[in-house]
């Protein structure tokens, strides 16, 4: 899942364990401006948490990632997922939900949700406080040139302000050196992950 988004082939939760590495003069700034080099020029693209007034565009970037990820749904089901993330957002964006992106010409060209969980403690996560990153995607045209990175590095500054014991993901192939190179861990789990759904048809 990285600035392409996918399902992994073999998912690898992933956690968080070392601090970022100390920035430079090029680095990212949170919430500002971020420097990314393009073909021999710096390009300066606008990294944001988002908010409600880029509601269509986050809905927008969610269908892209969905339409690569999972293939193309049809209109009924593009049409229950558009009205679910619309009530969904408006209610929880900037509560429990984050939206990081990077902006250009007004238009998404990045972007990276992380999802805040509070559950009871444990060894493991001492402040029941856990963040959940997800739905990692860039558009094609804007892919491996550091955006990506550079959002996951703005979510690691800001996961680490509301005091959330680790991020964890799920990793696919394209993504996995990215976050190995940021600081992310393979997670060991004594546990398998499971599912179980319902037949509503029944």
């Amino acid at each position: 899942m990285e600035p392409k988004g996918g399902t992994p082939q073999s998912p690898a939760a992933a956690k968080l364990t070392q601090r970022p590495k100390k920035r430079g003069k090029n680095d990212y700034n949170p919430y500002g401006k971020y420097a990314t080099k393009e073909c021999g020029d710096v390009k300066m693209n606008n990294y944001k948490k988002a908010n409600l007034n880029h509601l269509d565009e986050i809905i927008r970037c969610r269908m892209e990632f969905i339409r690569e990820d999972m293939g193309n749904q049809t209109p009924e089901m593009e049409a229950v997922i558009q009205a679910q993330l619309q009530e969904y957002l408006t209610n929880h964006l900037n509560r429990d939900c984050f939206v990081f992106v990077a902006e250009e010409d007004g238009k998404i060209i990045s972007i990276a949700f992380l999802l805040i969980q509070e559950k009871p403690a444990n060894p493991r996560f001492p402040h029941g406080r856990v963040g959940n990153i997800m739905n990692v995607y860039t558009v094609v045209e804007k892919r491996r040139q550091g955006i990506a990175g550079n959002i996951i590095k703005q979510i690691m500054d800001f996961g680490k302000s509301q005091n959330l014991d680790f991020l964890e993901l799920k990793a696919a192939p394209m993504g996995y050196p990215l976050y190995k190179k940021l600081g992310f861990e393979d997670a060991c789990s004594r546990c398998k992950e499971m599912e179980y759904k319902w037949d509503l048809e029944k």
